[in-house]
């Protein structure tokens, strides 16, 4: 029961910043060695998954019901689109971003996948977060609110998070470095960038499970199982206030730093 609480807060709180949590299953694997408790990567993943999901969801499920219903009246209503163009653009570039990514998991999962089962990759992958992390911050912060989302830039984000397929290096981190450059305002890049990465952890999450059904087997506890699902949700939702003002404040340097040593340590002591 002790493993179902470390990784229900672990994952709780790093899903939801600029941190790896696929990185961290594997940090919690050396903790606790050849467990009998330690279950698998892909029931693991899939668990911290749906968590990560139920949380962001809740956290933003107005701002989305929002867009998708600007979206529709766009569409629907010609004399009022100079009005709800900024949904449609908003929704067209989550929908970017949710095909790119899915078609990214499809054909490049299995080599994520792959590499995820050596900790010196995932190393790898945290460390140049970090460095995704540091120069993001080091871009001046803009307040481009009159031309608002594009849909172009739920392409550029689709494509750059492809990156993230390999193991430790994090979505959000680069939709953060995409959108900053873009010179977006806080709001816009905090908000945007946890609804793409719930498409994103739902789209790992359904070609995780068609791709390794097979491997996944509920915990030795379906309370502990019921568990992480529901700390990780909880956690989820109150940590993106966190990030927000970790962003607001430029302190993200404190997250790369986080990444840094994790990568050093699965690279060299893991």
């Amino acid at each position: 029961m002790v493993y179902y609480i470390v990784i229900s807060i672990l994952f709780g709180i790093t899903a939801v910043l600029p941190l790896d949590y696929l990185g961290g299953i594997h940090v919690v694997k050396e903790m606790f060695g050849s467990s009998g408790e330690v279950v698998n990567f892909t029931t693991t993943s899939i668990l911290v998954s749906v968590g990560v999901i139920m949380g962001l969801i809740y956290k933003y499920h107005w701002a989305l019901i929002n867009h998708f219903q600007g979206m529709v009246e766009y569409l629907g209503d010609k004399s009022n689109r100079s009005i709800t163009r900024k949904n449609f653009n908003y929704a067209m570039a989550l929908i970017a971003v949710a095909m790119i990514n899915l078609l990214a998991q499809l054909y490049l999962g299995r080599l994520g996948y792959s590499l995820a089962l050596d900790n010196r990759y995932i190393g790898v992958g945290l460390l140049i977060s970090a460095i995704v992390i540091l120069f993001g911050s080091m871009i001046k912060n803009g307040k481009n609110v009159k031309n608002a989302l594009r849909i172009s830039d739920g392409v550029v984000v689709g494509l750059v998070s492809i990156l993230a397929i390999y193991p430790g290096i994090s979505f959000l981190a680069l939709a953060y470095l995409v959108l900053k450059i873009r010179k977006y305002e806080l709001k816009l890049i905090v908000e945007f960038g946890y609804l793409a990465l719930a498409v994103a952890t739902f789209n790992y999450m359904i070609t995780t499970f068609i791709q390794y059904g097979n491997s996944f087997s509920v915990m030795p506890s379906l309370v502990g199982s019921i568990a992480v699902m529901v700390i990780v949700a909880i956690l989820t939702f109150f940590t993106t206030a966190l990030y927000k003002q970790l962003v607001r404040r430029d302190l993200l340097a404190v997250v790369a730093i986080i990444s840094f040593l994790a990568g050093v340590y699965l690279v060299f002591l893991g």
